[in-house]
């Protein structure tokens, strides 16, 4: 029997092939969750991007249980998938306008590799290792990813996306937030105890002699890693720092810059490893942006380990 932490790791994946075999492609979102009394579990979102203003959603914790009751892996995918497919089959075709897509859609990146069957149905941009993808915000709690059917059924094109998503995602998430990393660990732990997102831009002038930062949008804990497209706010710490930046993803959720003075040795300790959870990775790259040109690349020669 697996233990919970590993069983977590397989799920999801085991779930997705299982379904895929169906020809039923689908986004697997686990949050965390505050359920009756105020007990924590482990939210299972099953997301249909052509259905994306209901979806069926699980319990992590409850899933564990029925496993250890039945202690058949196979057995429950293989259940948890049909009553994936039951509850979709009840759910209704969304209809979304042309004008819903064209102010509500901002940048989501993933990870070009881990993602090519999910690619191949969706309006994407490729950047190095990862691709632009669109998402639309429905409500402050619901949002769906822009298929390829989507898209042409509203007549867009995907730069049409790409330059709405430009302006709308800071209006959306939140204003690009700069902390040094220090501010950063203080602003999560505040969100985790009074259950809100605000983070605040460090005011501290003190320098230091290897500053690392953290990027997020504002009112997001979500998509802060898609601020290594906004070439102003790179700037603005490449001239803070006077040095180019050597960029980092922890996960999918936060963006991380330092001066190229920054020992490798240092970034790897706090990045490197399988500290990220698999439906959190992005990257292993290290990424460089030169405050001269002004452009993106990635350091080629210096992976985290």
């Amino acid at each position: 029997m697996l233990d919970y932490g590993n069983f977590k790791k397989i799920i999801c994946s085991e779930l997705k092939n299982r379904l895929s075999k169906d020809n039923l492609l689908v986004e697997l979102k686990v949050s965390d969750a505050n359920t009756i009394n105020n007990t924590k579990k482990d939210k299972l979102s099953v997301i249909n991007p052509s259905q994306p203003d209901a979806y069926p959603i699980f319990y992590l914790n409850d899933i564990y249980k029925y496993y250890n009751a039945c202690g058949d892996m196979y057995a429950t995918v293989n259940d948890v998938a049909n009553e994936i497919r039951r509850t979709f089959s009840n759910i209704p075709v969304l209809n979304v306008s042309r004008d819903t897509v064209e102010h509500n859609v901002y940048y989501s990146l993933v990870n070009c590799d881990q993602n090519r069957e999910l690619l191949q149905h969706i309006p994407h941009r490729k950047f190095y290792d990862l691709a632009i993808t669109y998402r639309v915000e429905l409500t402050d709690t619901s949002d769906f990813l822009v298929t390829n059917n989507v898209m042409d059924d509203i007549g867009l094109t995907e730069n049409d996306l790409y330059m709405s998503a430009c302006k709308n995602t800071p209006a959306i998430l939140g204003e690009v937030c700069c902390m040094k990393l220090d501010d950063w660990y203080i602003n999560e732990l505040k969100a985790a105890i009074n259950n809100t997102i605000n983070y605040k831009e460090s005011e501290s002038q003190e320098k230091e002699s290897e500053p690392i930062y953290v990027f997020k949008f504002q009112n997001s804990n979500e998509y802060g890693s898609s601020v290594i497209l906004y070439g102003d706010a790179l700037e603005k710490v490449a001239d803070k720092i006077n040095d180019d930046l050597v960029m980092m993803f922890p996960n999918s959720d936060e963006l991380m810059v330092t001066s190229t003075k920054c020992s490798n040795e240092r970034l790897d300790e706090l990045f490197g490893g399988d500290r990220i959870p698999t439906e959190k990775f992005l990257s292993n790259k290290k990424y460089l942006y030169d405050r001269h040109t002004k452009k993106v690349s990635i350091r080629s020669t210096c992976d985290v380990s």
